[in-house]
């Protein structure tokens, strides 16, 4: 279907003229003389177009069936004609003349229908006066309908706002870039502004946004368009696991009584141990590990009853009271494992097995040990990478570790740390060789 103008015509008749010179008419005629004038589009009703619509507005909006304006051509001609059809005042919207081409026998008509869906963010809202074109098909001579048809777009504003953050945000001063998209029909013009007073947890404090303005930053935005503000955030150092902080933002509309809050608007800072092998082993997860400690305590206490149970002799007679003797101290099971130093050496990593506080360590630290070398005994590794399980205090870690533990609030408890140290070059892949798949009970850090 041919393309028409979008341009409408202006009520005062001081809209665009077309200067053309048709069939065997030899005289020129300049806009500027007559006004308004389309030669080429003929008043005469050798075709006539008439829209039908079933009210006198047609109201449609995104969310709606399609409206449909029926109309006729009819043709007064001797012979058949043929004419292209097409919407003059639908500007750059999905509305269409469906069929785009009708043949027109004499003294006959040809029905077709207008079709007006509307999408999301178009066409724009607001009443618009439609006309059919009836071209025919060698472009000699064109028709319009002589009424048109007024069809008014139902306003359906809607806006989304999200972070554009590249990269991820790290600790201290960041500039990111909030995205405000236009998801409605209408253009809409307001800012972006702190709110402050969030609810909830989660949230960096409002003094931690800062705005190039203390009113906030304005935007002007068309429909399906976008719009970046940029917005500086001030963050916390960062603790051992990645954290998705919420933003305090909101948007306000021109004439809206209330911002449109934006809960949604997220950022995420990673932790400190995030490094090459991330993408592989993920954040270390305290929560999960603990999970994994009580399981495994369990498990060691179901294994020293039975163990007891079994080596006590079947009693054939209690004898008298008198006659009991004291109780012989049991000795320990598990001897005390030994603290070392870490090892700092460059190009070596340190791979976390478990992160203890005291009380754990102490009940639970030379079990762990001698469980973790039978199954690596048991597991069959390749020749070489059977390492030595390491058991260090807190205060003997490597110092770029140490400094960074102490800048993480979640680990301030964790006293006593389990860690082989292994080449660089094995790193990426010593947690998938121990089976243990999961970042909470195997994380490699390179040392440099």
């Amino acid at each position: 279907m041919p393309k028409e103008s979008g341009e409408q015509d202006r009520p005062d008749g001081t809209g665009p003229t077309v200067n053309r010179v048709v069939g065997d008419v030899a005289h020129a005629v300049q806009a500027r003389d007559v006004g308004n004038v389309n030669i080429g589009v003929h008043s005469d009703h050798d075709v006539e177009v008439v829209l039908q619509p079933e009210q006198s507005e047609v109201v449609v909006g995104p969310g709606d069936r399609h409206g449909v304006v029926p109309l006729t051509v009819t043709s007064h001609l001797a012979e058949p004609v043929t004419v292209e059809l097409s919407l003059r005042g639908a500007g750059t919207s999905p509305w269409t003349v469906e069929p785009g081409e009708v043949t027109v026998r004499p003294g006959a008509s040809a029905s077709a229908a207008i079709r007006l869906p509307c999408k999301a963010t178009e066409p724009s809202a607001g009443p618009k006066d439609l006309h059919v074109m009836a071209k025919q098909r060698d472009g000699r001579r064109t028709w319009r309908s002589e009424r048109p048809v007024r069809v008014r777009v139902r306003a359906d504003p809607g806006l989304a706002v999200e972070p554009k953050v590249v990269p991820d945000v790290v600790e201290g001063r960041r500039t990111v870039a909030v995205t405000v998209r236009n998801t409605g029909n209408i253009r809409l013009a307001g800012s972006v502004k702190r709110r402050t007073a969030p609810e909830g947890a989660g949230y960096l404090p409002p003094a931690a946004v800062i705005l190039p303005a203390e009113g906030g930053v304005p935007f002007e935005v068309d429909p399906g368009a976008t719009a970046e503000v940029p917005v500086g955030l001030v963050v916390p150092p960062p603790e051992m696991t990645r954290k998705t902080w919420k933003l305090p933002l909101a948007a306000w509309i021109e004439g809206a009584e209330e911002p449109c809050a934006v809960p949604g608007l997220t950022v995420t800072q990673p932790g400190w141990l995030s490094s090459w092998s991330q993408a592989e082993h993920g954040p270390f997860r305290r929560s999960t590990l603990a999970v994994m400690i009580v399981v495994v305590l369990l498990f060691g206490l179901l294994l020293g009853a039975i163990f007891f149970s079994s080596s006590q002799p079947a009693a054939v007679s209690a004898p008298p009271p008198s006659q009991l003797a004291a109780p012989a101290p049991v000795p320990p099971r598990f001897a005390p494992v030994p603290r070392e130093p870490m090892a700092c050496t460059p190009g070596t990593a340190v791979v976390y097995l478990a992160s203890m506080t005291k009380p754990e360590a102490d009940e639970y630290a030379a079990y762990f040990v001698q469980r973790e070398r039978s199954r690596m005994k048991a597991l069959k590794l390749p020749a070489g990478q059977n390492h030595p399980i390491h058991v260090t205090d807190r205060a003997e870690l490597c110092p770029v570790l140490r400094e960074k533990l102490d800048r993480s609030p979640s680990m301030t408890e964790y006293v006593t740390f389990v860690w082989l140290d292994v080449p660089t070059s094995e790193a990426a892949g010593i947690c998938k060789n121990l089976d243990r798949p999961h970042p909470f009970d195997c994380l490699a850090v390179p040392l440099t």
